[in-house]
């Protein structure tokens, strides 16, 4: 009888354990997906339950800790040493919360302590425990290690700030800039200062909204999801940004679920806290309200126009014997014309704390808490940090650094090997830096023209490719404003022969000195877009123009008309002459084609593969060309579907947009004439076959001008986009029309005129164009 009483007590006791560890599943679901219902249960099973009163020490900070925790009540504090003996409290750790990983399983990120800051409830296991566990279960356990070291984090300028700092930053917000600033005091019962690591949660869509998130420092990123989980909309917050202001007023659930990319501080303010302090003041109430009301309708507005600056940029080279210090001084050097910036390594990092006498001795040059520090306070003095992390960089230098960053710039030349086996390299390429954005950078000599060679060099590259060019005056500066999301883009219409306006255009800003960091285009505006994203001059664009496309006379290529008008040999061929094999992915300046895929019913946005293709697809004017076939789809005209893709060119990452259309549409002129030429005949019976023939044979300047078929077959395809146009135009910064709507789509052999007429026009406005882009650019810092 007693021996069945042992095995109720023992069966009781194991459903406790798994009815507390329950609590820890359900809450760190990410650890613990794909288990069975066995695993979990046998795992539950080796946790000890412990109740622990205030001030407890579970983990020293002078030795590594044979214990894993998981919070369940109560609260903790992560606190560290300095090298000058002087404690730092690091982070609050509230229920939920695991700690004690880095010396369970003997990770060298520093000596970090906990202890119970309130009476607690706590699981943990013990090394023991977990070795028979591990042995038992070898897969299972190794991917649960491989996920917890994945939210390995560094815990970089987190040290708690005083209440006097908070409220310091708080008082600086819109939001409550017009309050009293003796009033906000009253706000400080009701602050809670977090610290969140990268790849931490902040928040979950649909879970209640109580409170409100003003970030310190870091980066979060959000995305929202449709009922089946498909994400629908993505961005970042940045420094000063506010997560969450509508809790204030409704207590709505959350809209979005927010990560944080990097090591990051946030204030937390409670709703019902923030309630209790405006319940006094109708007037704080009401300068909230409209602030918010304000906040919400410029996000509504300016969602899709603007990215977040980067406060953080790690610069990593992996190709061997890259100039490092060289491209980290020009880059901090176009960074400043933004705020200050800083470039910093690990030399520099010796420098400072030598000169605070905080070296450590026994060898090591500097520490975890070292680093935390110094960090800390260069975040605070400067908009930009750059970290310089070279391939015999220290590892816990090379770590921190690429913890800390947020964007990791890794630098290339081509025709020499991926340092694939550097401890940076292979960080970068783990899944712990995962939320973090990967650019690459490949600097080229000004004379490079091997481009087959860095095809494979850009293929061996995570991320975004951007080209420099060594020698090139503004390069680094094209760099800093895309950091700085600053990046001035190009939208060019289409309009046949009147695109070679855009030519005249391009040359205005470019002797203005406006810069133009990416272009796109469609149907004939993707031609001159090409053409400049190149690398071509505007005097050899206009010879290539007159060779290959006027005196090959490409327009009398006819055919019998079943698929089209032209045949387009001549076309392909002329298209293929100008920009040869080579690929979007190589030129000098993002660019992008847009063209209409008929086989799936879609629009076509070109981004990569031979320029030639994405150019001849795109000017494939149905009924005048044939379609352009090619990887199993039928494409024609961009047109269709968008003639001026000013919204995809802010999507490729525009934030100050210059538009330009060539006015394609309506041509009162020619369709009076037209109803001349018809005005005796039945309605709706076109001109006599006989007149218009004759018309050809009159002088030039004695013909009538009417709309002939290519003309109503381009006038009639680009009505389809005439409301994305609207947005367009609404939508740019600056939105240009190049007044050639008088000249036929087909009046090829006026495109030196139309060139002039471009130029010509532009010079009229584009000082007034360079002030505006400079204020936009360099005036209007967003405080992020």
């Amino acid at each position: 009888m007693r021996e069945k009483k042992k095995k109720v007590g023992t069966k009781n006791k194991q459903e406790g354990k798994n009815s507390r560890f329950g609590s820890v599943f359900s809450s760190h679901q990410e650890l613990f997906r794909d288990w069975d219902p066995e695993e979990t249960s046998s795992f539950a099973g080796l946790f000890e339950y412990k109740s622990v009163n205030s001030g407890t020490i579970l983990i020293a900070s002078e030795k590594s800790s044979g214990w894993f925790y998981f919070l369940l009540e109560g609260k903790c504090e992560e606190f560290t040493k300095a090298s000058s003996g002087e404690e730092l409290m690091i982070r609050s750790l509230g229920p939920g919360s695991h700690f004690g990983e880095a010396g369970f399983f003997h990770w060298k990120e520093g000596k970090f302590g906990v202890r119970t800051e309130t009476d607690s409830k706590l699981l943990r296991i013990s090394t023991k425990n977990w070795h028979k566990w591990e042995t038992e279960h070898p897969e299972t356990s190794k991917r649960w290690k491989e996920r917890l070291e994945t939210k390995r984090f560094f815990r970089m300028a987190s040290y708690e700030p005083s209440h006097k700092e908070l409220l310091g930053f708080i008082s600086n917000l819109e939001l409550l800039f017009h309050i009293d600033r003796r009033k906000i005091g009253e706000l400080t019962p009701y602050l809670r200062w977090l610290y969140v690591p990268g790849g931490e949660r902040l928040m979950l869509q649909g879970e209640p909204g109580n409170s409100l998130f003003v970030i310190l420092s870091g980066r979060f990123r959000y995305s929202v999801s449709d009922d089946q989980g498909n994400i629908t909309g993505e961005g970042e917050f940045a420094k000063g940004d506010i997560i969450g202001e509508m809790s204030l007023l409704t207590g709505e659930p959350r809209s979005a679920s927010v990560y944080a990319v990097r090591s990051s501080q946030v204030i937390q303010i409670s709703r019902n806290g923030f309630r209790k302090f405006i319940s006094e003041s109708p007037e704080a109430l009401f300068h909230v309200t409209e602030t918010i009301a304000r906040r919400l309708g410029q996000k509504n507005k300016e969602s899709s126009r603007f990215g977040r600056k980067v406060h953080t940029i790690a610069l990593v080279p992996v190709t061997e014997g890259f100039p490092l210090k060289h491209f980290s001084n020009e880059l901090s050097k176009s960074l400043k014309s933004f705020g200050s910036a800083l470039p910093v390594n690990e030399e520099k990092l010796s420098k400072f704390l030598k000169d605070k006498k905080v070296l450590q001795k026994n060898g090591i040059r500097f520490g975890i808490p070292d680093i935390l520090s110094w960090f800390a306070g260069l975040e605070k003095e400067y908009d930009n940090v750059v970290f310089e992390v070279g391939p015999s960089s220290d590892p816990l230098w090379t770590e921190a650094s690429l913890r800390q960053a947020d964007r990791i710039l890794l630098l290339a030349e081509t025709g020499r090997p991926i340092l694939k086996n550097s401890y940076s390299w292979n960080l970068i390429q783990g899944e712990s830096l995962g939320e973090t954005t990967k650019e690459s950078v490949i600097y080229l000599d000004d004379s490079y023209n091997r481009w087959g060679e860095l095809e494979d060099t850009l293929h061996e590259l995570p991320g975004q490719k951007l080209i420099l060019r060594k020698k090139r005056a503004g390069e680094f500066d094209r760099i800093a404003r895309r950091l700085e999301s600053r990046s001035v883009g190009v939208a060019l219409s289409g309009g046949g022969a009147k695109g070679f306006a855009h030519l005249g255009l391009l040359r205005s800003l470019t002797e203005a000195g406006i810069p133009i960091d990416l272009i796109g285009g469609t149907s004939s505006g993707s031609i001159m877009a090409g053409l400049f994203a190149m690398g071509y001059g505007f005097d050899e664009s206009l010879r290539l123009i007159k060779e290959v496309w006027i005196e090959a006379k490409l327009t009398r290529d006819y055919t019998l008309p079943f698929v089209s008008i032209l045949r387009g040999a001549r076309y392909s061929r002329a298209i293929k002459e100008f920009f040869g094999n080579r690929k979007i992915e190589t030129l000098l300046i993002p660019f992008l084609a847009v063209a209409c895929d008929l086989t799936n019913s879609k629009p076509k946005v070109f981004e990569e593969g031979e320029v030639w293709k994405a150019i001849r697809a795109s000017t494939s004017i149905p009924g005048i060309f044939p379609p352009f076939y090619t990887d199993g789809a039928l494409y024609v005209d961009g047109g269709l579907w968008d003639n001026l893709p000013g919204s995809l060119v802010r999507r490729k990452g525009a934030d100050v947009l210059i538009s330009v259309d060539l006015g394609a549409g309506s041509q009162p002129n020619k369709d009076q004439t037209y109803g001349l030429l018809v005005e005796s005949r039945f309605p709706g019976e076109g001109p006599s076959a006989l007149k218009l023939l004759g018309n050809q044979f009159m002088k030039k300047e004695d013909r009538y001008s009417f709309p002939h078929i290519g003309e109503l077959f381009m006038r009639s395809m680009l009505l389809s986009s005439r409301n994305n146009l609207l947005k367009t135009k609404e939508n740019s910064d600056i939105f240009v029309e190049l007044p050639v709507r008088d000249f036929s789509t087909f009046d090829w052999d006026e495109y030196k005129r139309l060139y002039e007429i471009g130029y010509e026009h532009s010079q009229r406005s584009v000082k007034d164009w360079a002030k505006i882009i400079k204020d936009k650019v360099y005036s209007e810092r967003k405080n992020n």
